[in-house]
């Protein structure tokens, strides 16, 4: 009878270790694709005609892997439909369902050149949500991650949250991209997505012109 119970009391134990340790994955933050659209033609053709010619070069080569330099090699600099601009959020555990907690949103777009991923902008920021305002806690954070930093840069020119303390807010940021050696030639973008005061955001938004 009592290794009858130990048997049980171990199933039982193994159990609740397995129900927790399915809890831990499933609250585990997880980065998902929310949307994408198409970016203008001209920009598109104007950015990989810039790279082609950048990787036309010695110092060019020199910046970036072979691969990579195989791969922009072969753009079609006259087209201009295969330029996309992806938005992606990082989904933390929910939320308690209450007021005046700190909600962190980690959100990003990415910039894919004819099936390349140049890089992307984050926005990410921590919003104190008391069920009819939304205030920033911590952040912005606005930030780029380059796959190709040698060549494909930028720099932040506004970063913020629109609205802030209100029903409806808007964290964001306004920046420039380049492709050397041209660093002065440089294309504007923002990047905007919505808080409200009840913890509800929306998907990531913006252009590059």
């Amino acid at each position: 009878m009592r290794s009858l119970a130990r048997v049980v009391l171990a199933a039982v134990c193994l159990s609740l270790l397995s129900a927790g340790a399915s809890t831990v994955l499933a609250s585990a933050p997880t980065s998902v694709l929310v949307g994408q659209t198409a970016m203008d033609p001209n920009v598109c053709k104007d950015l990989k005609s810039r790279l082609v010619a950048a990787m036309r070069t010695p110092a060019g080569k020199a910046r970036a892997d072979a691969a990579t330099v195989s791969k922009i090699e072969r753009f079609h600099v006259n087209d201009g439909s295969d330029c996309l601009i992806k938005s992606y959020e990082t989904r933390p555990a929910s939320n308690v369902a209450s007021a005046d907690y700190i909600q962190g949103y980690w959100k990003s777009m990415w910039f894919s050149l004819e099936g390349w991923n140049a890089g992307s902008i984050h926005v990410d920021v921590g919003m104190v949500i008391t069920g009819y305002s939304a205030t920033a806690n911590w952040g912005p954070n606005c930030y780029f991650q380059w796959n190709l930093p040698a060549i494909f840069g930028g720099g932040i020119t506004w970063c913020g949250v629109w609205n802030n303390g209100n029903w409806y807010t808007e964290p964001g940021t306004n920046y420039y991209v380049f492709v050397w050696p041209n660093v002065w030639a440089t294309r504007s973008g923002y990047m905007r997505y919505c808080v409200e005061g009840q913890g509800v955001s929306c998907y990531p938004w913006g252009s590059l012109g």
